[in-house]
């Protein structure tokens, strides 16, 4: 049996996670519009990627979409539709992403049949026209994945920052940052060390800590989007696979 925080699959429990908004959501009131406020909070940048990509929009009109889909979702009804039990809540916001756009097309073509509005022409990049989902539904879809995953790391390593910072290891996270993040190859243990006053023995030390703290809150995210430990699996791999599955 689980609690409400908590559910066993296969003898073990696993936490609550989006999925646990989404279900919120479907009470609608003020739990929906809590549970899309956080999804937006959260999933912003991918689902900019992937409008972006689809429609060839300016990065203006990409977050006036962006805004559109989340009123879209909450007014369709679309959340009452969400299935849990498919596991991954990146599956599900494409659904949801693909199911938005060809509405979106339908009410433009109804649009421009109808003649007594004007609305702004969908453009490439070379000033051509487009017809919305022009692009292959799969590049986008492609698109949505590298930016879920900078938006995983990216949030990971804000968690990391945070954490360390609270608890007066900032030097913790100042050597990770230093040694992992900056981009230049002429870093070194040494270089780190005099830049914050420490022995290389300090640096080696600091840097296994935050490895290893940073690979668990980067777990912790991507359970985050996971129904149960199998999806988890799955998603783990994903996350670390040359290319997008």
């Amino acid at each position: 049996m689980t609690s409400g925080d908590e559910r066993t699959h296969g003898g073990v429990e696993f936490p609550n996670t989006r999925w646990s908004l989404i279900l919120a959501g479907k009470a609608g009131g003020d739990a929906r519009r809590a549970a899309y406020d956080e999804i937006a909070q959260h999933y912003v940048e991918p689902i900019r990627a992937y409008l972006r990509c689809a429609w060839a929009r300016s990065p203006g009109r990409v977050d006036d979409l962006a805004q559109a889909f989340f009123a879209w979702s909450l007014e369709s009804g679309f959340l009452a539709k969400a299935d849990p039990t498919r596991g991954r809540f990146r599956a599900f916001l494409k659904v949801a992403l693909r199911n938005f756009a060809l509405e979106q097309r339908r009410k433009e073509r109804a649009t421009m049949r109808g003649g007594d509005v004007t609305t702004e022409s969908w453009t490439r990049a070379d000033g051509s026209d487009v017809e919305v989902l022009d692009h292959d539904a799969a590049s986008a879809e492609d698109v949505l994945d590298r930016a879920w995953k900078g938006a995983l790391v990216r949030r990971a390593l804000e968690r990391l920052r945070v954490e360390f910072e609270s608890d007066g290891r900032a030097a913790v996270y100042a050597v990770f940052r230093d040694y992992v993040l900056e981009p230049s190859t002429e870093i070194d243990y040494a270089t780190v060390a005099a830049r914050h006053g420490l022995t290389k023995v300090d640096v080696s030390n600091y840097l296994q800590r935050a490895k290893t703290r940073f690979r668990a809150v980067l777990r912790a995210e991507v359970t985050d989007t996971v129904r149960d430990p199998d999806a988890l699996s799955d998603e783990w791999s994903w996350l670390f696979a040359e290319a997008p599955r």
